[in-house]
């Protein structure tokens, strides 16, 4: 369906309500968007296919919605791509209005213990494959943290101890295991020199900004 006040397209699937024989007939519905002003405005209908059973009906939404890719491009109102196995948002973005809701929505609540260990319980044993740790390397390549957010991870860290627990596994771990002799006997080609060389004092301006920055404040006051 075309909305010309809006100049936007949207391409759905509908099944033939109960007592409507056919499409044409089915004036009611105005698309499943959750956009009332969409929902709202004069619309001009065109039936692309028909097909008998919801399935067929729901793959050629699928083909459909890949083709014109609908939820990336902005002459769509459709703000997700059908797939068999739900809804695809990818390239899509949500409103700053509908962000604030969620957030608000979702403060003040916690997953309960139960659900903790069920998310942790279906991770365990499972590692990524070289193609996906290669992707996470190069997402993050280049990106440093702020100091601000430096800052913050330090005190989420402090007063924390390690469990008993946790220091007999972590002393269990490490039985058996021989010490390496590191770098002993052994020299850096000159090529490996300048590159630690160049790091070290990359290191050091950022220390030295970083002791600039924090000039006169007191630790643990925020400037």
């Amino acid at each position: 369906m075309f909305s010309k006040e809006s100049g936007k397209f949207y391409l759905g699937v509908r099944m033939c309500p109960q007592g409507v024989s056919s499409p044409e007939d089915d004036v009611k519905y105005q698309s499943s968007l959750s956009v009332k002003a969409f929902c709202l405005e004069p619309k001009t209908k065109t039936i692309l296919t028909r097909h008998a059973s919801k399935d067929a009906a729901l793959r050629a939404e699928c083909l459909l919605h890949e083709l014109f890719d609908v939820a990336r491009r902005p002459g769509f109102a459709n703000k997700a791509c059908q797939t068999l196995n739900g809804f695809d948002r990818t390239g899509s973005e949500h409103s700053l209005e509908l962000r604030a809701k969620l957030s608000q929505a979702r403060r003040g609540k916690t997953h309960s213990q139960e659900s903790k260990d069920k998310t942790s319980h279906s991770h365990q044993g499972k590692t990524h494959g070289q193609e996906v740790k290669d992707k996470m390397s190069q997402a993050h390549l280049g990106k440093t943290l702020s100091l601000e957010t430096k800052h913050k991870m330090s005190q989420a860290h402090l007063d924390k101890k390690l469990s008993q627990e946790t220091k007999d596994k972590l002393s269990k771990s490490k039985k058996g295991c021989v010490p390496t002799t590191g770098f002993l006997g052994k020299l850096h080609s000159q090529e490996s020199k300048d590159k630690i060389g160049q790091t070290m004092k990359k290191c050091w301006v950022r220390r030295r900004a970083e002791s600039e920055t924090h000039t006169g404040a007191s630790w643990g006051t925020q400037r």
